[in-house]
């Protein structure tokens, strides 16, 4: 099927070009900027990984998914791509395959960083062997004795966290014709969110710092995944929509 074919030759392009590589090693470079005070006799993976929230991770995760694969819709549009595109699987059809694409480009940026970071700290520290320092929803598997859950829990969480921004930058695209701009604005969406949950009195674990940044604590890990995965998807259902009706828009304005 056409729409198949088309999106693996997106997911191709995703991972042969060099923006995603090159995001991906920053934000293993920012993991470890991040955790250096935590790399000593004492440290374990899994407690330098919890630790390894970053402190600017806003910027860092905000940006360097976008930075990925969120800007190829753009450049489709400058070399003049898009209608050749639309004609094999429709405006609908190919605005939702990007989208996709782009999404899963963010995340894998956040996943293949937290992959990398993880492997690289197994080579010099021990796996496991202390208790958790960051009481949160996911503290249980660590005192379980399940390691590599507690990991990939981190992992998951501010990889959905990768694809949210991607997304809207995507979304941005629709509108915007400056090259650059959607990759910042997902940044001050999230800011202005937050400023004014917060000045609302949104309760904490609702805040944009929740559902678009780290990870809801709902005090169990299966609860708290769930979440965050529902959110991530009703923010991209309406990206996807509201990406799909601007398309449309423009080639009957065209």
């Amino acid at each position: 099927m056409p729409g198949i074919r088309l999106f693996f030759m997106q997911m191709r392009r995703v991972f042969v070009n060099p923006s995603f590589w090159v995001a991906t090693a920053i934000f293993v470079a920012a993991l470890f900027v991040n955790s250096m005070v935590e790399l000593n006799e004492y440290a374990t993976v899994t407690i330098v990984v919890e630790k390894a929230e970053l402190t600017a991770q806003v910027l860092v995760i905000g940006v360097l998914p976008c930075a990925a694969f969120a800007l190829s819709f753009s450049r489709e549009r400058e070399e003049g791509a898009l209608q050749f595109y639309y004609m094999r699987v429709g405006v609908p059809g190919y605005v939702f395959i990007k989208y996709v694409a782009v999404i899963l480009s963010g995340f894998f940026v956040v996943f293949t960083g937290y992959a990398v970071f993880t492997c690289l700290l197994a080579l010099v520290y021990p796996f496991s062997g202390g208790l958790a320092t960051l009481t949160s929803c996911y503290s249980s598997l660590l005192d379980g004795g399940h390691y590599i859950g507690y990991v990939l829990c981190f992992a998951v969480n501010f990889s959905l966290s990768g694809s949210i921004f991607a997304g809207l930058a995507m979304w941005m695209s629709m509108y915007l014709k400056e090259k650059y701009a959607p990759v910042v604005l997902p940044y001050v969406i999230y800011m202005m969110l937050q400023f004014v949950s917060q000045i609302a009195g949104v309760p904490p674990v609702f805040l944009p710092s929740s559902w678009m940044l780290t990870y809801f604590d709902l005090g169990t890990p299966m609860f708290s995944i769930a979440m965050k995965l529902a959110m991530t998807c009703a923010v991209h259902m309406a990206g996807v929509l509201a990406s799909i009706s601007q398309a449309e828009r423009s080639v009957r304005n065209a």
